[in-house]
């Protein structure tokens, strides 16, 4: 039976399984730009292009979005770092509002 994988500082440890598929994935890109040339023009391409097309959309998305549009980015982010939300602010119960007025405790205007 496999055994789980350890966990250091909150963080599980990746298994080998996971660093010979990612070494399978970069070496056989790899393997495509040697057998042709042009391809590995358009591999390492890529892998500038999209990571910048990305940054460039969430960019946008922080300054030219809605509120909600922009909770939805930096929750998208927190989710891709791998970071827990922020706690929510404390909302105030609908019988515990308290109007502040300039009147004194006997509904007087204060004294100046």
């Amino acid at each position: 039976m496999p055994q789980p994988a350890r966990e250091t500082e909150g963080r599980p440890l990746l298994p080998w399984r996971a660093l010979g598929t990612g070494a399978g994935v970069l070496g056989g890109e790899g393997l495509a730009g040697i057998l042709h040339p042009a391809l590995d023009e358009a591999l390492a391409a890529a892998d500038v292009i999209v990571p910048l097309v990305i940054a460039i959309v969430l960019l946008a998305a922080i300054l030219c979005g809605s509120t909600q549009t922009c909770e939805r980015v930096f929750r998208l982010l927190r989710w891709i770092a791998n970071r827990p939300e922020p706690a929510a602010p404390e909302t105030l119960l609908a019988g515990t509002r308290r109007r502040i007025t300039n009147a004194g405790p006997d509904n007087e205007p204060p004294v100046t």
